[in-house]
C-alpha cells in the first residue's frame, strides 16, 4: 500500500475529513496540495493571521463547550488557505459567534475580540483587525441573517465594532499590550482542522504560554486524534501530544510546539481506519433510513448489529459509546441497556451524521457586492 491511499481515503479524502470541505473546493492546481507525504493542510503565513485564527478558536470553542447545548455544531467547515482561511458557520449559532466576536463594551468591560471589525458582503461575512491584512471570511452569514442578527444584539453593551470602525478604541489597545504568550502557531491549525472533532457533542479549549488542550464529549478517542494531529500529512507541523486521555465519553488531547521535532516516519493507518469506519464514509448506509428507524425506536441492538456489519469491531464501539466491552456483547445479544446513562451515553457517541450544506455552491456563484456594515 502506498501513501497515496490510506484505509482506502486519498489525499483529498484525508484533508476533508479534517476540514470538512467537499472535494471539489480542494485546490488540485501543482504546488497547491502538498504531495504525498508533505502536508495536505496549509499553515496562515502571516503572524497577524495566526493571531486572528486563535482568536477565533477562542470565540468557537466557547460556544462548543457551552454545557446549555445550544451551540453545539458552530463551525461546519472551513477552507485553509496560505494567507486566508474561509469559514462556515451553522445558521443557528450565528447570533452566539456573532455576540463573542465582535468587540463590545458591557459595562465597561471589553468582550469579543479587540480590533476585530466586520465588513459585510451579500452570502458572507469578512472578519478582519484594523491595522493590518488578516482576516476570516465567514459563510452562513448573509445580509439577511446578519440585519436579522444585528435586530436582535443586546441593547445594554456598546458595539466598538460599529462605533469606532475605522480605530480601535483606547480598551482595545490595553487588552492588545496585556496579552499574554500563547502558542497561536497551534491554536491556529487546530481551528483548520476543527472538522476532525465532527460527531463531539462539546468542544472545550485550555491555553496556557505553552500547550494547547482540547477536550470534547463523544465523537473520535483521543489516540486517533492525536495520532493525525502529530503522524499524518494532516499533521499540524512542529507538534508533539504530551498527555491525552479518554474516561467514558470525555476525551482529552494537549498539543505543545516543539520547534524542529522530527517528522513522522509512516501515516497512521489505523486512525484513518477508525475515521472512516466513524464518519460512515463507506459503505454508505450507516446513514440510512433503517439505522435512523433504530436508533429513533432505541432498538439499541438492532443499532449495534448494523454497525457490526458495516465493519465496527465490539471494541470500537466500546470506545465510541464509553460502555464496558462486556456490555457492548451483552446488548448484541439481545440485552438491555441498563440506564439512561448509558442510553445518554451512546447517543453521545454514535448519533448519525447530519446533512451538510456545500460552501463551495456560494462561493461558485456569489458576485462581489458592495460592502457594508
Amino acid at each position: 500500500m502506498t501513501t497515496q491511499r490510506i484505509a482506502g481515503w486519498g489525499r483529498i479524502d484525508r484533508r476533508c475529513r479534517c476540514t470538512g470541505e467537499n472535494q471539489r473546493t480542494v485546490p488540485r492546481q501543482p504546488g497547491a496540495l502538498a504531495a504525498s507525504g508533505g502536508l495536505l493542510i496549509p499553515s496562515a503565513t502571516s503572524a497577524d493571521q495566526r493571531e486572528l485564527e486563535a482568536e477565533i478558536l477562542l470565540a468557537v470553542t466557547t460556544l462548543t463547550g457551552a454545557r446549555n447545548g445550544r451551540a453545539k455544531h458552530v463551525v461546519r467547515r472551513v477552507h485553509p488557505m496560505p494567507d486566508g482561511l474561509r469559514m462556515e458557520i451553522d445558521s443557528a449559532a450565528v447570533d452566539s459567534f456573532l455576540n463573542v466576536s465582535l468587540p463590545v463594551l458591557r459595562d465597561g468591560e471589553l468582550r469579543g475580540i479587540p480590533g476585530l471589525r466586520p465588513r459585510q458582503d451579500r452570502e458572507f461575512v469578512d472578519l478582519h483587525m484594523l491595522g493590518g491584512t488578516a482576516s476570516v471570511r465567514v459563510y452562513g452569514v448573509s445580509r439577511t441573517r446578519w440585519r436579522d442578527a444585528i435586530c436582535h444584539r443586546d441593547t445594554r453593551v456598546v458595539p466598538l465594532w460599529h462605533d469606532s470602525r475605522d480605530e480601535m478604541d483606547e480598551r482595545e489597545k490595553s487588552a492588545l499590550r496585556a496579552r499574554g504568550i500563547r502558542p497561536v502557531d497551534v491554536m491556529s491549525a487546530v481551528l483548520r482542522r476543527f472538522a476532525l472533532f465532527e460527531g463531539a457533542e462539546r468542544i472545550e479549549s485550555k491555553v496556557s504560554a505553552r500547550d494547547v488542550e482540547i477536550g470534547w464529549l463523544g465523537g473520535p478517542r483521543a489516540e486517533v486524534i492525536a495520532a493525525v494531529l502529530t503522524q499524518s500529512d494532516c499533521r499540524i507541523p512542529g507538534v508533539i501530544v504530551d498527555g491525552g486521555e479518554c474516561h467514558g465519553v470525555r476525551r482529552m488531547v494537549r498539543l505543545v510546539a516543539v520547534p524542529g521535532s522530527a517528522d513522522p516516519p509512516a501515516q497512521p493507518e489505523w486512525a484513518w481506519a477508525e475515521l472512516r469506519i466513524d464518519s460512515g464514509a463507506e459503505p454508505p448506509n450507516r446513514d440510512s433510513e433503517v439505522v435512523r428507524t433504530a436508533w429513533v425506536r432505541s432498538d439499541i441492538t438492532q443499532l449495534f448489529l448494523l454497525l457490526r456489519k458495516l465493519g465496527m469491531t465490539k471494541k470500537q464501539i466500546a470506545a465510541r459509546t464509553g460502555l464496558p466491552e462486556a456490555s457492548v456483547r451483552e446488548i448484541l445479544r439481545g440485552g438491555p441497556v441498563q440506564s439512561d446513562r448509558e442510553l445518554a451515553a451512546i447517543a453521545s457517541g454514535l448519533r448519525p451524521p447530519e446533512d451538510n450544506s456545500d460552501m463551495a455552491a456560494v462561493e461558485s456563484t456569489q458576485t462581489e457586492g458592495k460592502q457594508c456594515i
